[in-house]
C-alpha cells in the first residue's frame, strides 16, 4: 500500500496471458488455465451482446473472484459501466439484502445458490421486484427454481448459459426464458443456442464425427474465448487441445431447431447393466417433483449392475417424500435402468465455494458406506 503507485510502461498484445484460474476441482485436482487478454475481452463482449450487462443497471456479484466467473462478471461491469455490488461470500440471506438495498436488477448463480436464497428464511420478506435478468450455470435447472423466483421477482427473465474455465466464462451458448413453459421441452438440462462469434462448436461421436440432431456426443469448441492450456500440465494440455479444437469432456445434445441441451460430463456418466446413464437427465426429472428441492445423481459401485444410479436428495421443507414415491415417480418418466436404485435424503449437498455440486465428494461418502 505504501509502495510506488506509477504504471510501468508495458507493451501488451491481446494474445498475452493476462490471468491465471484453476478448474473447479469437482472432478480432479485443479488445474491452472492460462487466459489471455483476448479471451477476456470476448468473454465481456459475448455477454454484453446477449444483453446481461448495460450500463445503469447493478449486479449482484456473490461468487469468488479466484472464480473465472466471478472475474469476468466484475471486468464487464467496469467495461459497460454497470453498476457493481460484491459480497465477500455467497451468503443466501446477504445476497437477497443486497438485491433489496441496491435496488439490484441483475445477478448470476448457479441453481444451487437460487434455491438457498429461496428457502432463506429472510427473503420472503425483502422487496426484490427489481431484479430483471437472473444468469445461471452449472447444473440442471429444477423447476421449483423458475416457480420460486418468478414469485419472488416476477419481472425477472432468466438467461442459462453453458460456460468453462477453458472458455474463459464465456457463455458459448445462451437462452432466456422466464416462465418453465417457455424452456424447451421442459427439459432442466436446456443450455440455449450457439453464441456466436465467441465459439465455433461440434458434436461427436468417439470416433470424432459429427452427429446428426438429437444424438448426444463429446463438444469441442475453438474460438477467441478458447484459453492458451494449462499451467505447466503437457499431458493434459495434449489429451484436451487436438486438432485445433478444445475437447470439453461434456456430453451435449442439439435438437432440429438448434436448441443445446446438457447430457453429462463424460466422467458423470452412470454405466448400469451395460447401458450408459445420464446423471443430468434423471436429475431432471427429478427437479420436476414437488417436493425435491435439490438433487445430485451418481453412480455407485454394484456387484450386479457394475454401477447403480443413486439419488441424493434434499426435500422440501415439511415434505414426506420417501424413496418409494421417488422411485414410483421416476418411472413415469424413465426406463427402468435409469431409475435410481437408492434413494438418500440429505439437509445439504456438498458445492464448491462457486456453488457448483461436488459430486466426488458424495461418491467418496456414499462408497465409503456401502449399500
Amino acid at each position: 500500500m505504501s509502495g510506488d503507485a506509477s504504471e510501468p510502461a508495458a507493451v501488451i498484445d491481446d494474445r498475452d496471458i493476462a490471468v491465471m484460474f484453476f478448474t473447479s476441482g469437482t472432478e480432479s485436482m485443479p488445474k491452472g488455465v492460462m487466459s489471455s487478454h483476448r479471451n477476456l475481452y470476448m468473454a465481456s463482449q459475448t455477454y454484453v451482446s446477449e444483453g446481461t450487462f448495460l450500463r445503469d443497471e447493478t449486479f449482484v456479484l456473490a461468487l469468488p473472484m479466484i472464480h473465472v466467473a466471478g472475474f469476468v462478471c466484475a471486468v464487464t461491469c467496469f467495461t459497460t459501466g454497470a453498476g457493481l455490488v460484491l459480497l465477500e461470500l455467497p451468503v443466501p440471506g446477504q445476497i437477497a439484502a443486497a438485491m433489496e438495498s441496491y435496488n439490484a436488477t441483475t445477478t448470476g448463480l448457479p441453481p444451487t445458490l437460487y434455491l438457498a436464497v429461496l428457502n432463506d428464511p429472510g427473503t420472503s420478506s425483502r422487496d426484490l421486484t427489481g431484479m430483471k435478468k437472473l444468469v445461471t450455470w452449472s447444473s440442471t435447472i429444477p423447476k421449483s427454481m423458475i416457480d420460486g423466483w418468478n414469485e419472488l421477482a416476477p419481472g425477472a427473465r432468466f438467461l442459462t448459459v453453458q460456460a468453462s474455465t477453458a472458455s474463459t466464462a464465456c457463455p458459448i451458448t445462451a437462452g432466456w426464458f422466464k416462465e418453465w413453459d417457455e424452456v424447451p421441452g421442459q427439459d432442466g438440462r436446456y443450455i440455449g443456442e450457439i453464441t456466436y462469434p465467441a465459439v465455433d462448436i461440434r458434436i461427436v461421436d468417439e470416433y470424432g464425427e459429427e452427429v446428426p440432431a438429437g444424438i448426444a456426443g463429446e463438444q469441442l469448441i475453438r474460438g477467441p474465448v478458447v484459453t492458451a492450456g494449462y499451467f505447466e500440465n503437457r499431458e493434459a494440455d495434449l489429451k484436451a487441445f487436438r486438432d485445433g479444437w478444445f475437447h470439453t469432456g461434456d456430453i451435449v445434445a442439439r435438437d432440429e431447431d438448434g436448441h443445446l441441451f446438457f447430457v453429462d460430463r463424460k466422467k458423470d456418466m452412470v454405466k448400469s447393466g451395460g447401458e450408459n446413464v445420464s446423471s443430468q437427465e434423471v436429475e431432471s426429472i427429478l427437479g420436476r417433483h414437488p417436493d425435491v428441492l435439490q438433487c445430485a445423481v451418481i453412480g455407485l459401485p454394484d456387484a450386479h449392475w457394475g454401477e447403480a444410479v443413486a439419488a441424493v436428495i434434499v426435500k422440501r421443507e415439511g415434505s414426506t417424500l420417501n424413496e418409494d414415491e421417488v422411485k414410483t415417480f421416476c418411472r413415469e418418466y424413465l426406463a427402468g435402468f435409469k431409475t435410481p436404485k437408492h434413494v438418500y435424503f440429505r439437509r445439504s449437498l456438498p458445492v464448491t465455494s462457486a456453488g457448483k455440486l461436488l459430486k466426488r465428494a458424495l461418491k467418496d461418502e456414499f462408497v465409503a458406506e456401502p449399500t
